[in-house]
């Protein structure tokens, strides 16, 4: 059958405009014999002879870098002389010498990626179909071989409709498929190395420890491009200064990372090491054109670390500057619940981790942002505007690299990271050492309080990204409150939070003026959206909220406090003196006697808002903040805290019974602390409560209150029944 031998090699060129000129003739090795190597070892030797093969690049310029790939395409006949067509990838190291040999001499890249098809990622698959997910998560591995070369033989994955990202970066849902793609990775390493007793951990070179890495200009000076970038972009000036301190001790410190993480890292995993928009394949429905599923590539630098590793990757190579910034939290928090479900459903037998865990590493890694920002972004961004660009010629050519940051889609993405860098003290924390005494060095702190006298007791806050979401995903770009920065549960109950204040936000104060109808709009225009997103939440997640059941109405210690449970009995002590002028207001006073101690209570008041002013000192937005008494029931509640503890008594409209309650207890509360500004005085000392009640603008208020009430019937006995 050798006469009907075809080769396809030299004889059409591919376009060198398109692929890499490493790429473009395959080296002489690769020929009828390779393939038949291949084909025993993957067919089990069910093959008769082949008929013919062609050879061509893999891929186009851009989509890898750490070594050479053919595609080689293969027609041949079986046992039962039936015509079969097989078509794989063939990755090797680089034969031209050249900028990219140097950059992988002396690693084990090839090694680490063997081990990980061979017997790795295969025990991974099978912890995933064993809890229903059998979607594969990387091709399969046809051949390898270490000698006399180092040769990987891959299933080529676009005969099953999977290919890689056009010019363009990730939608949101696509980003969070790889997401959770990569948090079962994360969560079935964590698994595993359990089982194997600590066997993940000997993967211990990644890409930020490689010598080649670290010797290359494009890897070594890219903080101190992005610091020349910010002296000559006047957007950016601000950030130059720092950037300048950092610039030459960035890359040190992030080859320290691997260590550190040995020694302080929460949540050490199995990490991809590589995981950027060129390592993904997507499958798209060819009916919606949307990605419906994904695999990975490229293990050559899986290591043992920090998962943050991997998800600040993602994170920054992954999604565009404006989903980035909408849905920075968002996927970070959906991408740990994805972690922890998947740990669950493997049934892990050791204590589940925290989102603090999480944000710790986070904090502990944040070099590791700074230097995909400084280095492997723009690089991203050229390849995006530029799909032709040679990574090769760009890591080579030292002069032209710094055009790549002049780019204007570069500047706009790095403008919003830097600031957000700048306000975090991540330029700060690069120029400390790392603590040998696992104990972190603060330089400065100030501790201020964050509200005046009066303004809160309690805090806590209930996470609230998947609620801003929704309302994105409807077109409204509104904020609901503060993001959530770092929280912990042990030694002591804790949480950091934005400050609001830094993006113009404020306080409403009673003594500068009342709310006005545009205002109490506002404020009921945001409280309405949060209910509507609750209402939606909990019903399409089978009643996920309704376990929010600790309300102000159930908090014993405030039971205890005698101005939550004892608001209508200081009202009738105070009231009794004035009803021999007012007949009326006895028949209330008696009423009152009989329902005292039957009331509950609900906490959205002026005090758990913050404002946003513009120049005419007109407000233009609102967001609420402190949601420590959060619980699962009627609106109403919310509502009758907006009619009695914001509006003014002209804005009062829709009362219900329940209004008995806050009109007595709450709203003395917002008179006294109008006159005194000292809440905790009012709920620890007799007197202090009951001056509230004799202000006289609340005695007044109240009366009209009461009045209604009785004319209602909220008065009657049998109402609290």
């Amino acid at each position: 059958m050798e006469d009907l031998m075809e080769t396809v090699r030299n004889d059409n060129i591919p376009d060198s405009d398109l692929y890499n000129a490493d790429e473009l003739i395959p080296p002489p090795w690769i020929d009828e014999e390779f393939f038949k190597t291949v084909l025993k070892t993957c067919k089990n030797d069910d093959f008769k002879n082949i008929i013919k093969y062609n050879i061509s690049p893999a891929t186009v310029k851009g989509d890898h870098y750490a070594s050479i790939m053919f595609r080689g395409v293969v027609q041949y006949m079986d046992k039962e002389n039936i015509q079969q067509e097989i078509s794989m990838i063939i990755k090797t190291m680089p034969e031209t010498d050249g900028t990219k040999k140097d950059f992988l001499n002396g690693s084990t890249i090839f090694e680490v990626e063997i081990e990980m098809f061979r017997d790795v990622i295969p025990k991974f698959e099978k912890m995933l179909n064993s809890i229903g997910y059998s979607k594969k998560l990387a091709a399969n591995m046809l051949y390898y071989t270490l000698s006399p070369r180092k040769v990987i033989v891959l299933q080529d994955i676009t005969k099953l409709g999977f290919s890689a990202m056009g010019k363009r970066l990730c939608t949101v849902e696509e980003s969070k498929m790889a997401l959770d793609k990569l948090a079962q990775w994360h969560a079935c390493s964590y698994v595993l190395n359990k089982q194997l007793q600590g066997g993940l951990e000997k993967f211990v070179n990644g890409i930020y420890n490689m010598n080649g890495l670290i010797m290359n200009p494009w890897f070594m000076k890219g903080g101190e491009r992005l610091a020349k970038l910010a002296h000559e972009t006047p957007k950016l000036q601000k950030y130059a200064k720092k950037l300048d301190q950092i610039k030459d001790i960035l890359l040190p410190k992030c080859s320290q990372v691997y260590d550190l993480c040995k020694k302080k890292g929460r949540l050490n995993v199995l990490t991809h090491g590589d995981f950027h928009l060129k390592n993904l394949m997507f499958k798209t429905n060819p009916k919606t054109q949307l990605s419906e599923e994904l695999m990975l590539v490229d293990f050559q630098l899986c290591v043992w670390t920090s998962m943050c590793a991997d998800l600040f990757y993602a994170i920054y190579l992954l999604v565009d500057l404006k989903r980035r910034e909408e849905c920075f939290d968002e996927l970070i928090y959906d991408f740990f619940c994805k972690f922890r479900e998947t740990l669950k459903l493997l049934n892990y037998n050791g204590k589940i981790p925290k989102f603090s865990d999480l944000q710790m590493d986070m904090l502990l890694l944040r070099r590791l942002e700074i230097y995909l920002t400084a280095t492997f972004l723009p690089l991203i961004v050229a390849l995006i505007e530029n799909p032709k660009l040679d990574p090769d010629e760009t890591l080579t050519h030292v002069e032209g690299q710094y055009k790549l940051y002049e780019s204007q889609m570069y500047i706009d993405e790095v403008q919003p990271i830097l600031e957000r860098f700048l306000n975090r003290g991540y330029f700060d924390n690069i120029l400390e050492d790392d603590d040998e005494n696992d104990k972190c060095k603060i330089k400065n702190f100030t501790v201020v309080p964050a509200a005046r006298e009066g303004d809160h007791i309690g805090g806590n806050v209930l996470r609230i990204p998947k609620f801003e979401k929704m309302l994105r995903d409807a077109g409204d770009n509104t904020k609901i409150g503060p993001r959530l920065l770092y929280s912990a549960e042990h030694p002591n109950m804790i949480m950091v939070l934005e400050d609001l204040s830094k993006s113009q936000y404020s306080d409403f104060s009673y003594k500068r003026s009342r709310i006005d109808d545009k205002t109490a709009d506002l404020i009921l225009d945001k409280l309405a959206k949060f209910h509507a997103c609750s209402y939606k939440l909990n019903n399409e997640n089978k009643n996920c909220l309704e376990s929010f059941d600790n309300s102000i109405f159930k908090v014993n210690e405030h039971q205890l406090v005698d101005i939550m449970g004892g608001g209508v009995k200081q009202l009738i002590k105070v009231l009794k003196p004035l009803t021999n002028k007012d007949l009326k207001l006895k028949e209330i006073i008696e009423m009152l006697e009989k329902i005292e101690g039957k009331l509950n209570h609900g906490d959205f008041h002026i005090k758990n808002l913050m404002f946003k002013y513009d120049n005419k000192e007109m407000v233009q937005d609102v967001q609420v903040i402190d949601f420590a008494m959060c619980f699962w029931s009627s609106m109403a509640f919310d509502l009758l805290y907006v009619i009695y503890a914001i509006y003014t008594p002209e804005l009062r409209l829709n009362k219900r019974h329940l209004e008995v309650w806050f009109s007595t207890t709450f709203l003395p509360l917002v008179y006294g602390i109008v006159q005194n500004s000292n809440v905790e005085e009012f709920t620890q000392k007799e007197d202090a409560r009951l001056s509230m009640y004799n202000i006289p603008e609340f005695l007044k208020d109240i009366q009209l209150i009461l009045k209604s009430c009785l004319n209602y019937g909220f008065l009657d006995e049998s109402y609290y029944q």
